[in-house]
């Protein structure tokens, strides 16, 4: 596809088809991952740019993110995503 040719609202319908499809997909892949925790479950959160990666404990289960409380007893809420079992 061409994209120098389209026009200025041509691309921005594109974007937001776009984006409409990524966000649609993200969605699924946490519906399914979300599946593969339970409560009691120890789960690693693999840490972000502002957060250092911890280990905690899955409290409860939500539709695409799940509670946890970490060693330190600190309760935190995180996509379903972010998070591997260990």
């Amino acid at each position: 596809m061409n994209f120098k040719s389209l026009s200025l609202e041509e691309l921005l319908t594109l974007n937001r088809e776009i984006c409409k499809e990524i966000s649609l997909k993200r969605s699924a892949e946490a519906a399914v991952k979300v599946t593969t925790f339970s409560v009691g479950d120890k789960v690693h959160y693999k840490g972000s740019p502002k957060c250092a990666p911890f280990n905690a404990t899955v409290t409860k289960v939500l539709r695409v993110n799940i509670d946890v409380i970490t060693e330190q007893g600190r309760p935190w809420r995180i996509h379903a995503s972010a998070l591997s079992k260990i």
